[in-house]
């Protein structure tokens, strides 16, 4: 049985929402891209986006690889992308207060944002800060740092210098198997954590939203991408071009569906999706054309801001 090497962080039923009109019914259905950082917009295949080779593969010390987690993955994928559900969840108006929908949108969320890449990289950066840190205290006569225990996040660890020793050596391949490793042990966690906050659905008539290589994500301005569970932290996934559900704690009703009534705040979270993200955006439709809408509403909201601090002095 050949088994699949390139491996998709986004799913393939996800990206077929957000497909170039006349294309999503064919075999390779194609989206608007266009990298943060680097290159121009163009069209190509959702097969060819948000995917990294053996992603999700481990290797024991002789070789040899392990692709179950890339097997349960593309298990679940064919649960959520069923015909009868993830159309559902992307157009109509489902009870987003029932147990089995909210269940399985709750973990569709948590693999999509433990499954990416970027959690790597934020394992990796971490390490590195805190080597950093530790490595920049005081020390004692033998050299060793002169700590008691560590404070990460709520959490005190003990500090112990021969565990240190090892943490600090950790390779590239360490960070990868810590990554495969955390999809499953925490999908479920996170997702029972995101079933108790509020949820509410933001849709349009027209398809007009976007999405990216990084579509669950903190919209917080002051948080960072990986506090999705931070104190008040305010959530946004684009479910579809009509569809964005929103996660929060805010004192509000819970369930409920919102109208966008002004087409001009698409630029809004346009611009949300853009700035949250290190990787692609993608749209159904000609990138200069969402470009250009996102700008204008940048350039609406810098002259509102400009009025009211000339109208305070």
């Amino acid at each position: 049985m050949t088994v699949p090497r390139r491996h998709h962080w986004i799913p393939q039923f996800y990206l077929r929402n957000f497909a170039i009109p006349g294309t999503a019914d064919t075999k390779s259905p194609k989206v608007w891209i266009l990298h943060r950082r680097e290159g121009e917009e163009m069209p190509t295949s959702i097969h060819n986006v948000g995917v990294e080779r053996d992603l999700y593969t481990l290797f024991s010390d002789d070789g040899c690889p392990n692709y179950s987690m890339e097997h349960e993955l593309s298990k679940l994928e064919s649960v959520l992308g069923d015909r009868w559900f993830w159309p559902r969840i992307s157009t109509d108006f489902v009870d987003l207060g029932d147990v089995t929908i909210r269940k399985a949108i709750a973990l569709f969320l948590a693999t999509l944002f433990l499954r990416n890449p970027s959690r790597r990289t934020d394992m990796r950066n971490f390490h590195n800060e805190l080597c950093h840190a530790i490595e920049s205290s005081p020390k004692d006569v033998f050299g060793s740092p002169t700590i008691d225990a560590i404070v990460i996040g709520k959490r005190k660890v003990p500090f112990a210098e021969i565990e240190w020793e090892a943490y600090k050596r950790q390779t590239n391949q360490d960070f990868h198997h810590h990554f495969v490793k955390n999809i499953r042990e925490s999908a479920g966690k996170l997702a029972n954590e995101l079933m108790k906050k509020r949820w509410s659905m933001l849709f349009i008539d027209e398809p007009l939203f976007v999405t990216s290589t990084n579509p669950f994500i903190v919209i917080d301005l002051e948080m960072k991408p990986f506090q999705i569970l931070g104190k008040g932290a305010k959530l946004m996934c684009p479910i579809s071009p009509t569809r964005i559900l929103c996660l929060d704690e805010m004192n509000e009703p819970a369930n409920q569906y919102y109208p966008l009534q002004d087409k001009r705040a698409v630029g809004l979270y346009t611009c949300l999706t853009w700035i949250n993200t290190e990787g692609f955006m993608i749209s159904p439709r000609y990138m200069p054309l969402v470009l250009q809408e996102m700008l204008e509403f940048m350039d609406e909201e810098q002259r509102r801001q400009k009025v009211s601090q000339q109208r305070r002095s």
